[in-house]
């Protein structure tokens, strides 16, 4: 048989016990693998397994269906997307980081954030969007949410409907996120709270404060890691 080699190893803790999922699979570069181990897409594309050398996700936006998403290895699904697939190469070949163009808000003239352009990190192990603490500030505000509990940001539930889009540009195209996919409904022990998905954190680089485009923007957008052309591909998803 035609095996993947592989090396597994145990990661304690009770949140594995909690969550719907079994354990993370590292699709980063060689160079942030720990202890020199080569990464699993690296051992697959050796091994000659693989149609191309690129991976895919779908992540369900509908937060009420049990499908949570589709990865694709050795290519892509054009069945979970639409139009036209937007590349943008990497920055730097470390995580799959690529440059943004700039940020702004459906109901707002200009820029709000990223306004000489800034790097983000497409993150498919990452929930949120997570952005510099300055510009989250900025967003959060504008969209009238208030820091509470955590350091998380909460909007008031019944006005989500009337929020603006958040809109990443890239490689000169807009990329909305609408409150739909950015306010997020948290069950508390007091009732339902609306979570902001636009999370503060400085994350530090050789190229300025990095951005994190987490699940919330795989939701919207289709995601293609085209590691032999080394470039992201973003798509409408279906």
């Amino acid at each position: 048989s035609s095996g993947i080699n592989a090396e597994y190893g145990e990661q304690p803790g009770g949140v594995w016990v909690t969550s719907k999922y079994d354990g993370i699979v590292g699709l980063g570069f060689a160079s942030l693998a720990r202890g020199g181990v080569t990464p699993i897409f690296d051992n697959m594309r050796a091994q000659g397994i693989l149609e191309s050398p690129m991976f895919a996700f779908w992540i369900n936006k509908d937060k009420q269906s049990t499908a949570g998403g589709m990865m694709t290895l050795g290519g892509y699904n054009p069945a979970f997307l639409t139009g036209e697939i937007t590349w943008s190469p990497l920055t730097v070949r470390d995580y799959w980081q690529i440059k943004i163009d700039n940020l702004s808000l459906s109901n707002r003239r200009g820029t709000i954030a990223c306004h000489r352009g800034c790097d983000a990190v497409v993150d498919s192990g990452t929930s949120l969007i997570v952005g510099p603490v300055n510009d989250v500030y900025a967003i959060n505000s504008f969209i009238g949410a208030r820091q509470m509990w955590g350091g998380m940001w909460f909007v008031d539930c019944s006005s989500t409907d009337t929020l603006p889009d958040v809109i990443f540009e890239i490689q000169g195209r807009e990329f909305p996120i609408p409150s739909s996919v950015y306010v997020i409904p948290v069950k508390t022990s007091g009732g339902v709270m609306c979570l902001s998905a636009f999370t503060p954190q400085d994350v530090k680089s050789s190229r300025g404060l990095l951005w994190v485009l987490g699940d919330v923007f795989h939701a919207m957008y289709y995601t293609i890691y085209d590691v032999g052309n080394e470039r992201v591909g973003l798509a409408t998803s279906v």
